[in-house]
């Protein structure tokens, strides 16, 4: 289990990587970071990056960032991605070809011609309901046709998350394994997601089959009815919930573990059970397999409780002695001291203990300064009272 010893429960920061990376300023940052009270920061590459991504210079100022931060105490957080959300590794992952890319499902009265539309299943009005058909019978009035989205990944395909591993873990640890499990304490996720109202996978089919013994290609037509299916619909959830939690969560988290370091982040959807239930089919079954489960607590506002206590029942329950929470982004320029500690304290009392503070420019120049504000860096007026709020 991950142990944060002087650093434990302290604010980190979600530092912003979005321009040149000079290891002067990396450097004179960090020490920063230290003097106002932050227990560490994760290394986020983000919008207006002027280096390229997990190039060579990318790696050179990872690894002053982490030298940095063994002299002055703090703890070094990687994110997994270039930007969000994760598992396309900046467009290395879905660069590999279609057997690499996200799908969903959609209906339509017409067959499909559009690129990247693959026929699934094609039904005629049978009474009340469908039955599947030939893909030629002229009578067929419903099809089912797969679209493949080429900027995303399939996250319910295993083999999309061994690529992602490859060419994202393996080489922070081949660049930092000295600092694993020392000073580089974990790596955080960010809202990786099953795209559209009907996620599919080229595993589904024979995972369903697997499991319930059937075709699903049969009663995919149940998915667009407003009453009825309702067996149909909960197994699908339940299938496409798991396929993702065991192709992606799990073995990330396992990566993870055995090299020392904690699996943490968050997933899209959190606030609402039923918008987590239509998105993923929910969120529960992800912290129950990372070893620091997180939630994005965005804006001025006091979340809905659920948000808060889904994670940290689960927390509770394996006894996992962190809990983290993306903070304050979206909050805007005129957020106050007193609007942050009273969202802290809320989050505080229904067991978040470790806050993300969502985030932390190197730079604000030109279009970076309107990057979901507020920041909490140098740049800010009141910057020297930061420490207070840190405590």
């Amino acid at each position: 289990m991950i142990d944060l010893k002087d650093n434990a429960f302290k604010p980190i920061s979600f530092w912003s990587w979005n321009g040149v990376m000079e290891e002067r300023e990396l450097r004179d940052q960090i020490r920063d970071f230290k003097k106002k009270g932050f227990g560490g920061f994760f290394i986020h590459s983000r919008a207006g990056r002027l280096i390229p991504y997990m190039g060579p210079q990318w790696m050179a100022a990872c690894r002053a960032a982490a030298g940095e931060a063994v002299h002055t105490g703090l703890d070094v957080w990687l994110y997994d991605e270039d930007g969000w959300p994760s598992g396309f590794a900046g467009g290395l992952v879905n660069g590999k070809g279609k057997d690499f890319w996200a799908r969903h499902l959609e209906f339509s009265a017409h067959r499909p011609t559009e690129q990247y539309e693959n026929l699934i299943s094609a039904y005629k009005k049978i009474g009340d309901e469908y039955e599947r058909t030939d893909a030629d019978d002229e009578t067929a009035e419903l099809f089912c046709v797969e679209r493949l989205v080429p900027t995303y990944v399939d996250l319910m395909n295993p083999k999309v998350t061994k690529e992602f591993i490859k060419v994202t873990h393996e080489v922070y640890k081949s660049e930092l394994g000295e600092y694993f499990g020392k000073t580089v304490k974990g790596i955080f996720t960010d809202e990786p997601q099953l795209l559209g109202d009907y996620p599919w996978s080229s595993e589904i089919e024979k995972a369903y089959r697997a499991e319930y013994g059937e075709d699903i290609r049969n009663s995919l037509w149940k998915l667009k009815m407003c009453d009825g299916g309702y067996e149909f619909k909960y197994r699908y959830r339940k299938l496409t919930n798991k396929l993702f939690s065991e192709s992606y969560v799990k073995p990330i988290n396992e990566w993870c573990e055995q090299n020392g370091l904690a699996f943490t982040g968050h997933f899209g959807c959190e606030d609402g059970l039923v918008e987590q239930l239509r998105s993923n089919g929910g969120v529960m079954t992800f912290y129950s397999e990372m070893n620091m489960p997180g939630i994005d607590h965005l804006g001025n506002r006091f979340a809905p409780i659920n948000l808060m206590k889904q994670v940290s029942s689960v927390a509770n329950r394996r006894g996992l002695p962190y809990v983290l929470s993306e903070s304050f982004g979206c909050s805007g320029w005129n957020v106050a001291f007193k609007d942050l500690a009273a969202m802290a304290g809320w989050q505080g009392v229904f067991g978040i203990n470790m806050l993300c503070l969502h985030l932390s420019a190197y730079t604000i120049t030109g279009r970076r300064k309107r990057d979901y504000p507020a920041f909490f860096s140098y740049q800010e007026p009141w910057w020297e009272q930061m420490g207070t709020l840190n405590k």
